[in-house]
């Protein structure tokens, strides 16, 4: 499979991407997908995940091509209202135990994809749990290369070289070493993306996981090759992509969920967090053993209050250390 990104260095492989269609499974996450298109590449897969209003224009002009398209739930709904193509569900919530209870609460109970911290991330592990051997990672470039941030084709409201100045006057980028060897300029979020993908390499040390972004963010424990020498070494023969790929969304389960399934769901949810807000209000008034167990019991603060319990008593731990600090250090 190829897993594509929208990094710089994309721009280099679109040549050969139009000549591998039939040779491997190009699957293009988020921005990628409209530039695949705009250069005459139709991926076999598309994903989403951004709950945004930029990924909503992105999808809504790819919606005539039809391309089978992998979503979780945190994707923004009229993003996915009107595509046109096959809608692919994954389970996941990115963290988010609610979104897992009401997976089940519908009847969905196939394996969670955890997608890591970005469509880039999820694209990798869609392929390889797909059963793709190797992996080729275009497009992955994970940091500025010569100060851009898209291949040129990408038209944003600031150039790469203004969007790296407003970066690093707002909070900085970081210094970082590339493929090549040579520091490039990256940020906080690309560190912790390509940091999911060296531990998913090693967490599945027999994948074969490649990255054609020579001069892009070092990723540990995934070899840079030239995607020339990738598709000399792996893409000569013809895999009939297209038939097996519409073989498969053919056969594959379809949800199996209904209206009166969803609505029943949403009105048990509806009255455990009318309960919640109930308990929540009297503790406002006085902390109180039995409902406080009440409340660590209700579902709508098990399942979606209750992360946000975890940090606020992370963050009254941390200012108690720093007070101690401040009492050793006055």
């Amino acid at each position: 499979a190829i897993v594509v990104a929208a990094g710089p260095s994309l721009e280099g492989c679109l040549a050969d991407l139009k000549k591998v269609g039939d040779k491997a499974v190009i699957i293009s996450g988020g921005t990628a997908t409209n530039i695949l298109l705009e250069n005459g590449i139709r991926p076999h897969f598309c994903s989403a995940v951004d709950p945004n209003r930029t990924q909503y224009l992105r999808l809504k002009q790819i919606h005539p091509f039809t391309i089978p398209l992998f979503y979780q739930s945190r994707i923004l709904p009229e993003g996915i209202q009107e595509y046109q193509g096959e809608l692919l569900y994954l389970r996941g919530g990115n963290g988010q135990p609610l979104i897992e209870w009401f997976d089940k609460a519908i009847g969905i109970s196939e394996k969670i994809i955890d997608g890591g911290h970005s469509v880039s991330n999820m694209i990798i592990e869609i392929a390889h749990n797909l059963g793709c051997s190797p992996i080729i990672m275009a497009g992955y470039d994970l940091s500025y290369p010569a100060g851009k941030m898209y291949p040129s084709s990408v038209k944003e409201a600031l150039t790469s070289a203004e969007r790296l100045a407003e970066k690093e006057e707002r909070r900085g980028t970081h210094g970082a070493r590339s493929n090549s060897g040579k520091e490039v300029r990256t940020e906080e979020k690309w560190i912790i993306e390509a940091s999911w993908i060296s531990r998913y390499k090693k967490d599945h040390p027999h994948m074969q996981l490649y990255n054609t972004s020579l001069d892009g963010l070092f990723i540990d424990s995934v070899p840079a090759v030239s995607f020339q020498e990738l598709m000399e070494k792996f893409l000569s023969d013809s895999q009939s992509i297209d038939a097996r790929v519409h073989r498969s969304i053919m056969t594959a389960r379809r949800l199996p969920f209904s209206r009166k399934t969803i609505s029943k769901a949403f009105g048990a949810l509806a009255k455990t967090m009318k309960e919640c807000e109930a308990i929540l209000a009297k503790l406002a008034h006085g902390r109180d053993a039995l409902l406080e167990y009440e409340l660590r019991d209700n579902l709508s603060f098990r399942f979606f209050l209750s992360i946000y319990d975890k940090m606020f008593e992370k963050k009254i731990e941390m200012h108690r250390l720093f007070k101690e600090q401040e009492l050793l250090d006055p």
